[in-house]
C-alpha cells in the first residue's frame, strides 16, 4: 500500500522514507507517548507542530539543537543563504590571496634590503687604515663583496646564487675567468642541489659555465656541458628561448675553436635567423651569431667569404654600438685574423695594431682581448727579421698578462708561450724554444685532448724545432702523428694538415729521401695553390721542397718553370712579395748547379728588398755561392739595406 500512495506522489518508496523520517518520526513518536503530559495536549498542538514541519521551523516535538535551527533557517531562507556563503568564500578567497601576496611581498622586500645591506657594505671602509681616498679600485670591491656572499647571504638560497652569478659575470668581463669559474660553479651547484636541473636559472647558469669554460680554453669540458644544457633547454624552455640561443652561440665558438667548423657554421646558421626575428638583424646578439658565422667561414679556409662578411659585421657595429666597444674590438680583431690567414700581412698588421690601440684604452693594458691581440700581432710581424725584438717584447707581455690574470694553463697563456717558442726557434734559440714548447703540449693534451687543432698546432711546432735540431728521426714520427690525425679531424684538405704535409716533405728531404718529399711538396702546393693561392706564404713553402726535390733528382727545368709561374701570377695580381720567391729560386738554382742562375736570382731578390743576411750566410743550399764575388756583394748590400732600414712602430 505504502508503495501505490508513492507511486501516487511519483516518488520512489526510498525517497519518501527518506523524507518521512527525522520530524515526522518526532511527531509521531510524541503523538503516541502512553504518559499524557508527555503527549500533545490537544490536536490544536498537533496540527500545529505539523504546520511548523511543513514552514520549515523546528518542531516542538523534537530537542531544538544550535545544528538543528541551523538547517532549519538554511531551508527556509535556502537563496540569501547561499549568497551570504558565496559572498563569505569570496571573502576567504581574497584574504587569503592577499596574506600569500603580502607574504611574497615581504619576501622580496626582504630580499632586495638585504642585497642593497650587502651592496651598501662592500662599498664601506670600516678600518680607517684601509681608506685611501679613491685609490680603492674596483677589483678590491669586487673581491670583497664576491668574498662576503657566503656569510651576509648564506641563508638566502636564491639571492645567494644570484649574486653568485651576477659576480661572475662581472669577473668574466674583465678577463678573470678563474675567478669567474668559482663563483659560477658555486651558482650552480645551489640552484642544481636547491631548485633543480631543468629550473630555468639552473639553465641559464649551466650556460654561463660554458661560456667560461671556453674562455679558460676548457674545450672539452665546455662542449660536454653546453650540450647537456642545450638538450635541457629545448625540452624544458623550447628552441626560440634566449637561454638557449645563448648556449647555441657558445658551442658554436667551442666547434670553431676544435676544428669542427662545419658543425659550427650549421649551428651559426640555425641560430642567426631565430635571433633576426626575435630581436631583429642589427642586435647585438643578433651580430653575435653573426661573427660566428664568419668565423666558421674563415676556419674552414673560406677566407673571402668571411672577410665579407666581418666587413659588413664591422660597419653594423661601428654604426649600432660604436667604434670602441668590446664587440666591435672583437670584429676587427677576427678580420684581422682573416686577412692573415690569407696571407695578407701588411693589412692585418694595419688592422691589429688599431685594435690594440683601443684594446688597451677601452679595455685596459691587462685584460686578455688586449694580450690577445698583442700575441696576434707578434705572429703577424716575426717573420721580418727587423720586428724580432717588438714581436719577442709582445709575446712577453701578453704572457706576463695572463700569467697574472689567467693562469698558466688558459688558453691564452699557452698561445703566448707557443709564439715566443716560435720566435726563439726563428732566432735558432732550440733548447729553449723547445722546453715552452713541451710545456704547452703538456697542457693542451690534458685540458684539450690529443685530437684538439690547437695541440696538434703544438706538436706541429715541435716537430720543426727537433728538424732545425737534427734530431730526425723524432722529428719524422712526430710529423706523421700530426698530419695522420690532422688528416682524420680537420680533412685533407684543411690549411693546417698541407702545413704538415710540406713540414713531413721538408724532413724527407733532409733525411735525403726527395722522390718521397716530392711526392708530399707536390701534393701539397697543387692544393694550396687552389685552396690559399699564389701568394700565401705555406703556398711558397711547399713549393720551395717540391722545387729542391726536383732540383735534387735533376728536374731543375721543371722547377724552374713553376716558378716562373708562381712570380707571373705574383705580377698579374700586382700583389705580393717577390723577394723570398726569388730567394727561395736562388735556392732550388743552387742545388742543382746552376750558379750563374743562382746568383742572378739572388741579385733580384736583393733587389726586391731581401735582408734576412743571416739566412744567406748559414743556408747549407747555398754553401757552394759563399766563395764567389757575386754572392759576397748581395750579402754585403743586404747588410747595407737592412741597416739603413727602421722597423715600423
Amino acid at each position: 500500500r505504502g508503495s501505490r500512495r508513492a507511486s501516487g506522489l511519483l516518488l520512489e518508496p526510498k525517497v519518501l522514507i527518506s523524507l518521512l523520517r527525522g520530524d515526522l518520526d518526532w511527531i509521531t513518536l510524541k503523538a503516541l507517548e502512553k504518559e499524557r503530559d508527555r503527549r500533545y495536549s490537544s490536536p490544536a498542538e498537533l496540527a500545529q507542530d505539523l504546520e511548523r514541519y511543513l514552514d520549515n521551523l523546528p518542531v516542538l516535538a523534537r530537542p531544538a539543537t544550535f545544528r538543528y535551527r541551523l538547517r532549519k533557517y538554511v531551508r527556509r531562507h535556502r537563496l540569501a543563504v547561499s549568497l551570504g556563503v558565496s559572498a563569505m568564500a569570496l571573502a576567504l578567497a581574497f584574504a587569503v590571496t592577499q596574506a600569500v601576496q603580502l607574504r611574497r611581498i615581504t619576501r622580496e622586500r626582504d630580499r632586495a634590503d638585504r642585497i642593497t645591506a650587502f651592496m651598501t657594505n662592500i662599498f664601506k671602509v670600516s678600518d680607517p687604515s684601509e681608506s685611501r681616498g679613491n685609490s680603492v679600485t674596483a677589483r678590491e670591491i669586487l673581491d670583497k663583496s664576491s668574498a662576503q656572499i657566503e656569510t651576509e647571504l648564506g641563508q638566502d638560497d636564491q639571492t645567494r646564487s644570484q649574486m653568485l652569478q651576477v659576480m661572475a659575470q662581472t669577473y668574466a668581463n674583465l678577463g678573470l675567468y678563474s675567478r669567474a669559474h668559482d663563483l659560477a660553479q658555486r651558482a650552480l651547484d645551489i640552484r642544481q642541489s636547491t631548485l633543480g636541473p631543468n629550473d630555468v636559472t639552473t639553465l641559464e647558469s649551466m650556460g654561463q659555465m660554458g661560456l667560461i669554460l671556453y674562455r679558460e680554453g676548457r674545450d672539452r669540458d665546455a662542449e660536454k656541458l653546453l650540450r647537456q644544457a642545450i638538450d635541457n633547454d629545448k625540452r624544458r624552455l623550447g628552441p626560440d628561448n634566449a637561454i638557449t640561443l645563448d648556449a647555441e652561440d657558445t658551442l658554436a665558438n667551442v666547434e670553431d675553436r676544435e676544428g669542427n667548423s662545419s658543425e659550427a657554421e650549421r649551428l651559426a646558421r640555425e641560430v642567426i635567423p631565430i635571433k633576426s626575428r626575435k630581436y631583429g638583424p642589427e642586435d647585438p646578439r643578433t651580430l653575435r651569431s653573426i661573427n660566428n658565422l664568419a668565423s666558421a667561414l674563415r676556419m674552414s679556409s673560406r677566407f673571402a667569404e668571411a672577410e665579407q662578411m666581418f666587413r659588413q659585421l664591422l660597419a653594423i657595429q661601428k654604426r649600432v654600438l660604436g667604434p670602441t666597444h668590446p664587440m666591435t674590438l672583437a670584429a676587427m680583431h677576427d678580420l684581422a685574423n682573416t686577412l692573415q690567414d690569407a696571407g695578407r700581412n701588411n693589412e692585418a698588421e694595419s688592422m691589429y695594431r688599431e685594435t690594440l690601440s683601443l684594446s688597451q684604452r677601452i679595455l685596459g693594458p691587462d685584460h686578455p682581448d688586449t694580450a690577445g691581440t698583442m700575441i696576434t700581432l707578434a705572429n703577424d710581424i716575426r717573420g721580418d727579421d727587423r720586428r724580432h725584438a717588438e714581436a719577442e717584447a709582445l709575446y712577453r707581455k701578453a704572457l706576463q698578462i695572463e700569467l697574472k690574470v689567467a693562469g698558466p694553463e688558459n688558453h691564452n697563456t699557452t698561445r703566448a708561450e707557443e709564439g715566443l717558442a716560435n720566435l726563439l726557434s726563428t732566432e735558432k734559440q732550440y733548447p729553449e724554444a723547445e722546453r715552452l714548447l713541451r710545456e704547452v703540449l703538456s697542457v693542451r693534451q690534458r685540458l684539450l685532448g690529443s685530437d684538439h687543432t690547437d695541440t696538434l698546432i703544438t706538436q706541429y711546432n715541435l716537430s720543426e724545432v727537433l728538424l732545425h735540431e737534427d734530431r730526425l728521426e723524432d722529428s719524422e714520427k712526430l710529423a706523421r702523428e700530426t698530419l695522420k690525425s690532422q688528416t682524420r679531424v680537420l680533412g685533407p684538405e684543411d690549411p693546417d694538415t698541407l702545413a704538415s704535409m710540406t713540414l713531413l716533405a721538408h724532413i724527407l728531404y733532409a733525411e735525403n729521401h726527395p722522390q718521397q718529399a716530392e711526392e708530399l711538396a707536390r701534393k701539397a702546393y697543387t692544393e694550396q695553390l687552389r685552396i690559399l693561392g699564389p701568394l700565401h706564404p705555406d703556398t711558397h713553402m711547399s713549393l720551395l721542397y717540391l722545387g729542391l726535390s726536383l732540383a735534387r733528382t735533376h728536374r731543375y727545368d721543371e722547377a724552374a718553370r713553376l716558378y716562373n709561374e708562381t712570380l707571373a701570377k705574383i705580377a698579374a695580381a700586382k700583389d705580393g712579395d717577390t723577394q723570398y720567391v726569388w730567394y727561395n729560386f736562388a735556392c732550388i738554382a743552387a742545388v742543382a748547379g746552376r750558379s750563374e742562375d743562382a746568383l742572378d736570382h739572388l741579385d733580384r731578390a736583393v733587389a726586391a728588398g731581401f735582408t734576412e743576411v743571416g739566412s744567406l750566410r748559414t743556408n747549407s743550399d747555398l754553401k757552394s755561392l759563399h766563395r764567389n764575388p757575386r754572392f759576397l756583394a748581395d750579402v754585403k748590400a743586404a747588410q747595407k739595406t737592412l741597416d739603413s732600414q727602421v722597423s715600423p712602430p
